[in-house]
């Protein structure tokens, strides 16, 4: 991993632009681009701190999922939740009933958004010159996967300063 030779205030300076996904251009010409990309090699179960899922089986009697069966290995805190397109089940995190109502409540918000939209992948681009065609030649390049789709504007520029710091600037 590479370092950068930037202040913590300029990090922060070109996270909020790029967060505004507008180029920056350094003092020496070149120019970061930030992309924003779906991360389709992460999905939920790989992390624990969002617990687990598991897509809904309808019941093999009803056919139904009012009655569905819960998986192997999910107990009664289990429960289903429904996305545009499927139902999953849901087995909240190991601790989780011991978590303060506000925790318990952005555990499950989060883990119904990334159900719904999918993890993201942070790119940033050092650009340096351009193309025949006009367009950026990409010099270097670094990026983050398993971001989670709905951050907060802080923890989105914290995301952004962190990949910039594995670039060397």
């Amino acid at each position: 991993m590479t370092t950068t030779t930037l202040t913590p205030e300029l990090l922060a300076e070109i996270a909020s632009v790029l967060d505004d996904e507008k180029p920056y251009t350094l003092a020496d010409g070149r120019v970061l681009r930030l992309r924003v990309e779906p991360d389709y090699q992460t999905e939920l179960n790989d992390f624990d701190y969002l617990g687990r899922v598991e897509p809904v089986q309808p019941d093999r009697y009803y056919y139904a999922y009012p009655h569905a069966e819960r998986p192997q290995g999910f107990d009664g805190s289990a429960r289903i939740i429904r996305t545009r397109d499927s139902s999953y089940w849901w087995q909240p995190p190991t601790d989780y009933e011991k978590c303060d109502r506000s925790v318990r409540d952005a555990i499950y918000r989060t883990a119904c958004e990334v159900l719904m939209y999918g993890y993201a992948v942070y790119i940033v681009e050092v650009c340096d010159g351009q193309d025949a065609y006009g367009r950026l030649i990409v010099r270097d390049v670094a990026s983050m996967g398993g971001i989670e789709p709905c951050l907060s504007q802080k923890d989105r520029a914290f995301t952004i300063t962190e990949v910039l710091a594995m670039l060397e600037l």
